[in-house]
């Protein structure tokens, strides 16, 4: 093993829970991956706007305070680390998109080299805006870019026609859960799960008409909602399903994973414009469950349609909701599926797998 001081340096640029959400478990995942500790020096600098999720978006007096601040730590990092790479959790859309460009223009000015990871997408829908094109073009290029997937690379920064870009594709991963949970109590309910941060645009309310259209055919069906609430858009369950719906808020670590393993179908009907690649669905993989899911952002390179789950299209409610009851009803389709779900996720969405990508991405541009 190298002494620390003959160790590369890399400046890490980034969110860290809380508040809980893709971005952050991802960047945490990645910082506090062991193999990556022993092959260079980490130093930190947090983009820590928000405390709380509510509060995710919401301009304040003092977040702009902090993100000028925030220009002067980076500097005095950039002088005093002298890192070999800034790897920067850029968002690439919306009011974070103006203050990520700053700060990519202060690292630029240190003439430090410079990995964006991308963990939304959006840009596709300001292509067409010549001046919001410009600004992608003036702030993106001769830089080094990690996306979430070939096909988002294709749709997103392709079309831009960035100068001296370099791009790597890195897919999400969630940290393999050892479970050895007590076998499920309800044997004749079939228990579906809805596990997302609960703004409106990752489908709750959509997920609970679809359910309680079919809980009048199917009365031994059960909706679990995992999630963190928005306090500007309250959840309410009708009454006449209230007393199979269980709400169980935010939930982490073994809670989470319990209400996982027990599950028998996992729903995601998003028509969220920024959506990617969901760690919820790759947790939900993990746990061999069939998933119906829209086909939006990168969702399809997680679910294969009539495989391991479906893939209705935005808008299709019913579509959906027709899928959703096919599993329902066939028990040893399920079962089928999930095994697959599995199977995918051990090829493809490991923490070790995800290890293994990074490094080589750094080890790339670093020279090592």
């Amino acid at each position: 093993m190298k002494p620390a001081s003959d160790k590369p340096a890399i400046l890490f640029f980034i969110q860290l829970p809380p508040p809980v959400h893709g971005v952050s478990i991802m960047n945490e995942l990645l910082y506090s991956n062991q193999k990556i500790n022993s092959e260079y020096r980490k130093y930190l600098l947090k983009l820590d706007f928000s405390k709380k999720f509510e509060d995710i978006r919401q301009l304040s007096l003092r977040k702009i305070i902090k993100s000028i601040w925030l220009v002067f730590k980076l500097s005095f990092k950039l002088i005093k680390v002298k890192p070999q790479l800034v790897y920067f959790s850029f968002m690439p859309v919306g009011i974070g998109f103006f203050r990520d460009a700053l700060y990519l223009l202060v690292i630029k000015c240190f003439k430090k080299k410079v990995l964006l990871h991308l963990d939304n997408r959006g840009i596709l829908n300001h292509t067409n805006n010549k001046i919001r094109r410009w600004l992608y073009n003036i702030t993106l290029r001769n830089t080094n870019i990690i996306h979430l997937s070939e096909k988002l690379v294709e749709t997103e920064l392709v079309p831009l026609k960035l100068r001296n870009l370099n791009y790597f594709v890195v897919p999400n991963a969630v940290k393999e859960v050892k479970y050895t949970y007590d076998n499920k109590q309800d044997k004749d309910i079939v228990d579906i799960l809805f596990l997302s941060n609960l703004m409106p645009q990752k489908g709750i309310f959509i997920a609970i008409d679809i359910f309680k259209d079919l809980y009048e055919k199917h009365q031994h069906i059960r909706l679990h909602i995992i999630g963190q609430p928005v306090k500007r858009v309250p959840v309410r369950i009708p009454e006449k399903i209230s007393k199979n719906v269980v709400f169980h808020g935010a939930l982490f670590g073994y809670e989470k994973y319990k209400i996982l393993s027990n599950a028998d179908i996992f729903i995601f009907p998003s028509f969220f414009g920024e959506e990617c690649m969901p760690l919820s669905i790759i947790e939900a993989m993990q746990f061999e469950l069939p998933v119906i899911a829209t086909n939006n952002g990168a969702v399809n390179e997680l679910i294969q349609h009539n495989y391991n789950g479906y893939l209705p299209e935005i808008g299709e409610w019913d579509t959906f909701k027709t899928y959703l009851e096919k599993l329902i009803i066939d028990s040893e389709l399920r079962n089928k599926m999930g095994l697959k779900s599995r199977d995918i996720y051990e090829k493809k969405f490991t923490s070790a797998i995800f290890e293994r990508n990074m490094l080589n991405v750094f080890n790339k541009l670093i020279n090592v």
